[in-house]
């Protein structure tokens, strides 16, 4: 018999995928430059949970490693799941840059480049 702890287990991870699936957005567009030339920019929105929200940041990065755990068995899901943080992690920096939050700073970089670190060698160990 399933115990009630599991149903438990199993509702709080369903909506821990479900909350970050539908909660960050990166979006990317491109303006005029002078003289005929375009210049390619990125437009980054913040996230709805951002560094310095401490409960429900720690809530956010939890149900990331567990998505992450659970696309681990899919290549190209964990792949764009980890561009998907990416985006995340840039909008963060945005978040904290714009808001002077000098207590986060550091540590917003250091996921940046943490998480783009972790990106680079999914990459190159799918291609090996």
């Amino acid at each position: 018999m399933i115990s009630a702890r599991f149903i438990l287990f199993l509702l709080v991870a369903l909506s821990v995928v479900l909350f970050a699936l539908y909660n960050s957005q990166v979006s990317f567009a491109q303006q005029e430059g002078g003289e005929g030339k375009t210049n390619d920019s990125v437009a980054v929105t913040y996230e709805a949970v951002n560094p310095g929200n401490d409960f429900a940041y720690i809530i956010k990065r939890l149900q990331e490693k567990i998505i992450l755990a659970i696309l681990s068995f899919s290549d190209s899901r964990k792949l764009q799941y980890y561009e998907k943080l990416l985006g995340a992690r840039l909008s963060e920096l945005k978040f904290v840059v714009d808001k002077k939050d000098i207590a986060n700073i550091q540590t917003a970089s250091q996921r940046y480049s943490a998480t783009a670190g972790e990106l680079t060698q999914f990459i190159l160990q799918s291609i090996s």
